[in-house]
């Protein structure tokens, strides 16, 4: 009996470590697309990848009926944590027998760069061009080209001022696809430039 758990948890690290068999098993990747190992994931049904975008190795996808889904040409280092759901408490229950989840999908868009290590909390959406930093944890949902790092993160600057990011925009997307100037000037103001003092203070650490 021993024995064979010891082969059954041994194929179950080949398997983590095959890419390629595990990448059928997604529910899509894209073409030039790609996923290395090892993965530890029980539903990658669930787990959806569009065009050009890649994830290195040792990722583990926390998933029973929350989503995982990436856009295009985003780029995920090694390391990566993704949870979609958490336990919900029931009166007159312990919390070991609570079997109930809150699950919410966790979207990544298009044109983001995620460092090592990062780990990503339910219902976080990650929006066009961010760059999140390495060993970032993420409990809420990130605007368009920002800047993350840190635990608990912190946005603490943009790739670009909201002026470059329209011209970038107009480089890259159809009209009808482009982020609008309202919103990237808002948020620029919102979390950058009435924060910049805080951002510094933060950053020092």
């Amino acid at each position: 009996m021993k024995i064979l758990s010891l082969i059954r948890a041994l194929k179950s690290v080949l398997y983590a470590y095959d890419s390629e068999q595990w990448e059928k098993r997604v529910g899509a990747l894209g073409t030039g697309s790609y996923l290395l190992g090892p993965i530890s994931c029980s539903n990658p049904g669930l787990v959806f990848v569009g065009n050009h975008s890649h994830i290195f190795g040792q990722a583990n996808y926390i998933i029973r009926n929350g989503k995982f889904i990436v856009g295009d040409y985003t780029g995920i280092a090694q390391g990566l944590t993704v949870i979609t759901g958490h336990h919900i408490s029931e009166k007159g229950k312990l919390f070991n027998d609570c079997h109930q989840m809150n699950e919410q999908d966790v979207i990544i868009e298009d044109d983001v760069r995620i460092g090592a290590f990062v780990t990503i909390l339910p219902g976080v959406k990650i929006r066009r061009g961010a760059v999140v930093g390495a060993g970032t944890v993420l409990r809420f949902s990130i605007p368009p080209y920002a800047v993350v790092a840190g635990n608990p993160a912190k946005i603490v600057g943009f790739r670009m001022n909201p002026q470059e990011t329209l011209e970038h925009e107009e480089a890259l997307y159809p009209e009808d696809k482009r982020l609008s100037a309202d919103e990237l000037f808002g948020n620029y103001e919102k979390y950058y430039f009435n924060r910049k003092s805080e951002i510094v203070e933060y950053l020092k650490v």
